[in-house]
C-alpha cells in the first residue's frame, strides 16, 4: 500500500463518506501502520515529556524498525538526539524525514537555526541595527515622561530610564510597558541625570539640579545623599555615574570639568582630569565608564575618549574616526557603546575600530545614551525628542528565534502544561516575555454532516484552533528553586585539595533553599550519582569519596549529571569542583562541542570552581563560556556561597504555560499536535509538536 496518505482523503462508508482535512499546521501525520511502532511511538514521546531522553532515543529507534521511512518517528528521534547534544545525527534524521515527509516549515527552520549556529553563524557585525519599536514619552497632549537621559538594562529584561525632564526614574518591561514609575519619596528627584544599579537592586543616582548623588532602594525611595560638601567634595551639576565590583563610584562632574571617585560609603576619595598648570583636562566631561581596570571619560570638548586608571592617573587619549559629540557611554563586552549626537557607535578601545550601529533618521536627534538589554536588543534615549528607541539586528526581524516545545505534562489532561524554551539565533535566551508573548493553537478534529448531490457526507476536519483558557502558569524569577548538580573531580590532584572542595561545596550548599535540589555527581573512573539532598552527608561525600584514579572521566560525568538535571523542574546548574581539566586523554570520540550542546539544548548553566592555583585546561574555559558560566578560583576572598545568588539571578529563556485541551484524544492513542509561537516586537519564532495524553 502507498506508505503516506493524503493530507486530504475520501472514505465511503455505505451513504457517508468521510472526508478529512488538515490545516494550518504542517507537521507530519500520525500514520503509522505497524501496531508495535505505533505502541513503541507512542512511549517514545512519553519518556521525551518526562526527561527520559536515553529512554525515548531507544523507543524511536525501535519503532524505525518496524516503520523505517515514517517521518514523524524520524522528527522525534532528531529531537532526542537534539536534546542529548548530538546535533549532527539529529540534523541528520530531520533532513531524512523532510526528504520522505515533503517540507515542514518549523521543522525546516529549526534545522537551519542547528546549522547555522554550528557553522560560522550570521554575521550583523557591519550592519546597522533598525528600529522595531518605540516607546513615545509625549503623545499628544499626554505627557507620560519628559526627556530621558540614561538607559540601564536589568537581568530580566526590563530597562530602567532616567527621564530628566519629568524628575523620574521609570522601568519598563520587555514589550516596552511601562511597569514603575519612581520619583524619589518625600525629597524627589532634582534633574536625575543617570544611574548605575546595585547588587541589591537598588541605584546610585546622579542629580544635576540639587548636585548630589543620591542612594535609592529598589523602590526609587532615597535613602542617603553624599556629594554635597564643601571644597573639592562638592559637585556641580554631576551627569554621569559607573560603579565598579567593588562599590566605587566614579562621577563625571560637568560643572567643575572633572571627575571624581567616591568610596563605596560615599566618602569623597579623590578628582582627576581637572586641567593644572601645565593645561590639558577635560574642558566637558560627559559620559564616563568602567572596563577591565580602566576608566573612560568622554569629553565633548576634544571631541575625545580619555582613559585613566584606577587611581585616576591620565594614560592616554582616545579619537576615534567620526566622533563628534559624545555623550553617555556603556560597555558591551569589550566594547564601548557611545552616543554621539544623532548616532551610536560600538568602539573597541584597543583598536578604535568604531562600528555604527545606528544612525537616527530624525533631524536634530540627540541621543545621551545606548544599552543593549538582556535580549541583545539596542535601547537608545533620544534627549530631545523624549523618545526611547528599541533597536534589533536585521537578521533576527520576523524571523531569526528557536522557539522549542520541550517537556509537556498531560497527567491533569485535558488540562495541558507545556514548557517552552527561547532563544535567538546564537543560542542566547530571550528573557521576561509576558503571556501576550505567546499563542498556542492546536490541532482539533470536529465533523459535520452536509448533503452533496443527494448523499450525506460527513466531514472530518482537523484544523488549528487557538487554545482555550491559555495562560502562562511560571515566568522565570530570581525566586526559582535551583536544581543543582556538584561534579566533583576524582583525581590524584583534587585529591590533595580535599578540603577545598570539602570548603567549596560546604559555603555554597549553606545558601541552598528547603525548595532547592543537589545532587552529587562523581567523576571518578566510573562516574556515579553518589548523593541527593542537601545537608552534612553531601558535604562529607564531596571531600571522600570515590577512589581517586587518573583515568577519570570528565565526558562521562557531564552526560550522568546533565541527564540528572533533565527530569527536574528548577534552573538546572552543573558546578564543577576540580583541578581545572577535563582529562582530555580519556575523552576518546566524545567531542568538547557535543558536551556544551547537550548543556546549552537542555538550558544548563556550567560553572567551574577550580582548586589551588592551577590555571584551567582551554577546554575547561570553553565550555564555560558557551554555556553562560563562570570561572573562578576556590581560593577567591568571597568564596564561593556569592555563586548561589548568581544562579538564581540568571535566566534561561524557558517558560511554562498551560491550556485546556479541546482535542479528543482517543482514550490516550490519538497522537494530539500544537503549535506554539512567541513575539515580541519584529521578532518571531515557531514550533510545531504534540503529545500524547494517558491512557483510559
Amino acid at each position: 500500500m502507498t506508505r503516506y496518505r493524503a493530507r486530504l482523503r475520501t472514505l465511503v462508508l455505505a451513504l457517508a463518506a468521510l472526508v478529512t482535512a488538515r490545516g494550518g499546521f504542517a507537521q507530519f501525520a500520525h500514520d503509522i501502520d505497524s501496531v508495535r511502532a505505533a505502541e513503541d511511538f507512542r512511549l517514545g514521546v512519553q519518556a521525551y515529556h518526562r526527561g527520559r531522553l536515553a529512554e525515548s532515543t531507544l523507543l524511536f529507534e525501535r519503532a524505525l524498525a518496524s516503520e523505517a521511512d515514517d517521518p514523524l518517528i524520524l522528527s522525534w528521534l532528531g529531537r532526542a538526539y537534539y536534546r542529548q547534544g548530538y546535533e549532527a545525527t539529529a540534523l541528520a534524521a530531520w533532513d531524512e524525514a523532510l526528504a520522505l515527509g515533503g517540507p515542514v516549515i518549523a521543522l525546516e527552520a529549526f534545522a537551519e537555526y542547528v546549522r547555522t549556529r554550528r557553522g560560522v553563524g550570521t554575521d550583523d557585525s557591519g550592519r546597522a541595527m533598525v528600529v522595531a519599536g518605540t516607546i513615545a514619552g509625549i503623545d499628544g497632549r499626554d505627557r507620560r515622561f519628559a526627556r530621558p537621559t540614561w538607559i540601564s538594562a536589568a537581568a530580566d529584561g526590563s530597562v530602567l530610564a532616567v527621564a530628566f525632564g519629568s524628575n523620574e526614574v521609570l522601568r519598563f518591561d520587555v514589550n516596552g510597558l511601562l511597569t514603575a514609575r519612581m520619583r524619589g519619596g518625600l525629597r524627589g528627584y532634582d534633574r536625575p541625570f543617570s544611574l548605575a544599579p546595585l547588587p541589591d537592586g537598588g541605584f546610585v543616582l546622579a542629580e544635576f539640579g540639587s548636585d548630589r548623588i543620591s542612594v535609592c532602594d529598589k523602590y526609587g525611595n532615597v535613602t542617603a545623599v553624599f556629594g554635597e560638601g564643601d571644597g573639592d567634595e562638592r559637585l556641580s551639576g554631576p551627569q554621569y555615574v559607573a560603579r565598579d565590583s567593588d562599590g566605587y563610584l566614579y562621577v563625571s562632574d560637568y560643572g567643575n570639568s572633572r571627575a571624581v571617585k567616591f568610596g563605596p560609603d560615599g566618602r569623597f576619595l579623590f578628582e582627576f582630569g581637572k586641567a593644572d598648570a601645565s593645561g590639558g583636562g577635560l574642558g566637558a566631561p560627559s559620559g564616563i565608564a568602567l572596563l577591565g581596570d580602566l576608566v573612560y571619560v568622554a569629553d565633548r570638548s576634544g571631541p575625545s575618549i580619555e582613559v585613566f586608571d584606577l587611581s585616576g592617573n591620565h594614560l592616554e587619549s582616545l579619537v576615534p574616526v567620526g566622533l563628534s559629540s559624545p555623550e553617555g557611554i556603556s560597555v558591551d563586552g569589550g566594547r564601548l557603546l557611545v552616543a554621539d549626537g544623532g548616532r551610536v557607535m560600538a568602539i573597541d578601545p584597543s583598536s578604535l575600530a568604531v562600528t555604527e550601529l545606528h544612525a537616527s533618521a530624525r533631524k536634530g536627534s540627540r541621543l545621551l545614551s545606548a544599552a543593549f538589554d538582556a535580549n541583545r536588543n539596542l535601547v537608545v534615549a533620544d534627549f530631545d525628542a523624549s523618545l526611547i528607541e528599541v533597536l534589533v539586528a536585521p537578521s533576527t526581524v520576523y524571523s531569526g528565534w528557536r522557539v522549542e516545545a520541550g517537556r509537556v505534562d498531560t497527567s491533569r489532561f485535558p488540562r495541558v502544561e507545556a514548557e517552552i524554551l527561547v532563544g535567538d539565533a546564537d543560542g542566547r535566551p530571550v528573557v521576561g516575555l509576558a503571556e501576550g508573548n505567546f499563542h498556542v493553537t492546536e490541532l482539533v478534529t470536529s465533523e459535520e454532516i452536509r448533503n452533496e448531490g443527494g448523499k450525506d457526507v460527513a466531514y472530518r476536519v482537523e484544523m488549528m484552533r487557538s487554545v482555550e483558557e491559555f495562560e502562562l502558569i511560571d515566568a522565570e524569577s530570581d525566586e526559582d528553586p535551583l536544581d543543582l548538580a556538584f561534579l566533583v573531580e576524582r583525581s590524584p590532584e583534587a585529591e590533595r585539595l580535599a578540603s577545598e572542595t570539602r570548603a567549596v561545596v560546604g559555603e555554597l550548599a549553606g545558601e541552598l533553599r528547603s525548595t532547592d535540589r543537589a545532587i552529587l555527581v562523581e567523576a571518578a573512573a566510573n562516574p556515579a550519582l553518589s548523593h541527593e539532598g542537601v545537608g552534612p552527608e553531601l558535604i562529607r561525600l564531596a571531600a571522600r569519596g570515590l577512589p581517586a584514579a587518573r583515568d577519570w572521566r570528565f565526558d562521562l560525568a557531564v552526560r550522568l549529571a546533565a541527564s540528572s538535571l533533565a527530569s527536574g523542574t528548577g534552573k538546572p546548574s552543573i558546578l564543577y569542583v576540580g583541578s581545572g581539566s577535563v582529562n582530555e586523554g580519556t575523552l576518546g570520540r566524545t567531542a568538547l562541542s557535543e558536551l556544551v550542546a547537550l548543556l546549552r539544548n537542555n538550558g544548563i548553566r556550567f560553572d567551574a570552581i577550580v582548586l589551588g592555583d592551577k590555571e584551567p585546561d582551554a577546554a575547561l574555559s570553553y565550555i564555560v563560556g558557551e554555556t553562560g558560566g563562570t570561572l573562578r578560583s576556590s581560593r577567591e576572598p568571597a568564596g564561593a556561597a556569592p555563586l548561589a545568588a548568581e544562579l538564581r539571578a540568571s535566566r534561561r529563556g524557558r517558560y511554562r504555560v498551560s491550556w485546556l485541551s479541546r482535542a479528543e484524544d482517543g482514550f490516550g492513542r490519538s497522537f494530539l499536535g500544537f503549535a506554539v509561537e512567541a513575539y515580541l516586537y519584529r521578532m518571531s519564532g515557531r514550533d510545531e509538536t504534540g503529545f500524547f495524553a494517558p491512557l483510559r
